[in-house]
């Protein structure tokens, strides 16, 4: 038996008895506000007449705190009262046992990873390995919502991080991870049985995407591919971002989830065979224009706007309705030797 359905089974048997003890208590606790309101109410010295008073004195029997305020001194009374003690506090006691397990047993399935997520706006990592570790404390810092989704947890434990234990291929897994409230799914290569096969395991990563596309259409897809002959797959499979093994994955996929759509431009910008020096500028004349306005006034075949300073953080390729505040421009240019030969 696997830990999966040894769990299931403790789960189902604690459901069961909760149900059972909840059922005993409460007619433990209706049988004895009755039957003591009924035999204790006639005498005078009792300290029993009214139905409050009976449940008041249920509750310190079964709870055992015995304050010892509310009497019973028939004879009747407290033959019957020996016998709520017996099956009152037992019957209690269970409850609170089969309450107590329950909890435990809700945070052991969410330590390993059957609980559903109850997390929104958050980032679903497929296929994760520690190679990644790096990408997951990424995101750490940047505070965002973190499920990894796969057989086995991270070794470390993260702030707003969870694991869920399962198959990215299957639909009930990543509902279970929360598809459908997330915003980006980050798909790594599944080397689980080694690279040797590099389209296979691309191919098990394509399907991965059209899988969280017909869950969550909106969301954004980042796969990283092993072979480049993938890409064109990836893109009929409807991925959002692609990076090839290989082509500086780690920090890419991190910009990508600040900046998507930012890759396809870096990307062009390094496969290039020219030499490239990259400066700083400020350009305080064009201060308050639209980045729209800024590409067409300083961008030319051998000069591209890469990404603006902002205090210590870079924002790759400002959005063409971005107004310019003065901020350092960092600038990819061809050299002067690359130029002149």
């Amino acid at each position: 038996m696997d830990l999966q359905t040894f769990i299931t089974q403790i789960k189902k048997a604690l459901k069961h008895n909760i149900g059972k003890t909840i059922i005993i208590s409460m007619v433990v606790l209706i049988y004895s506000v009755i039957s003591e309101y009924i035999i204790e109410n006639p005498i005078p010295g009792s300290g029993i007449h009214s139905i409050f008073e009976s449940l008041w004195w249920t509750m310190q029997t079964v709870t055992t705190v015995g304050y010892g305020d509310v009497t019973i001194v028939g004879f009747a009374g407290k033959l019957n009262a020996i016998f709520i003690m017996i099956i009152g506090v037992g019957s209690f006691s269970l409850l609170l046992v089969s309450i107590g397990a329950e909890l435990i047993d809700a945070k052991l399935m969410k330590r390993f990873g059957e609980m559903r997520t109850k997390m929104k706006d958050h980032i679903i990592i497929c296929n994760y390995s520690e190679k990644q570790a790096d990408i997951i404390k990424s995101i750490s810092e940047e505070k965002i919502p973190l499920i990894v989704l796969g057989q086995e947890p991270p070794q470390r434990e993260r702030e707003n991080m969870e694991f869920v234990k399962g198959n990215p291929l299957d639909y009930n897994d990543m509902k279970k991870a929360g598809i459908e409230n997330s915003h980006t799914v980050i798909i790594f290569p599944n080397e689980k049985y080694g690279a040797d096969d590099s389209l296979a395991i691309d191919a098990e990563s394509i399907l991965i995407v059209m899988t969280a596309k017909k869950l969550n259409p909106e969301i954004n897809t980042i796969i990283e591919l092993l072979n480049k002959t993938s890409q064109e797959h990836a893109i009929e499979s409807g991925a959002d971002e692609i990076i090839v093994r290989g082509e500086m994955s780690s920090s890419a996929i991190v910009k990508l989830i600040r900046n998507p759509g930012s890759w396809d431009f870096m990307s062009s910008l390094m496969s290039t065979p020219e030499r490239m020096d990259i400066i700083e500028k400020r350009e305080e004349n064009l201060k308050g224009k639209t980045f729209k306005e800024i590409y067409r006034a300083i961008e030319t075949e051998n000069r591209k706007i890469i990404a603006i300073k902002q205090n210590d953080d870079y924002r790759l390729r400002p959005s063409d309705d971005t107004v310019y505040a003065g901020e350092p421009l960092i600038i990819l240019e061809k050299s002067r030797e690359t130029m002149k030969n």
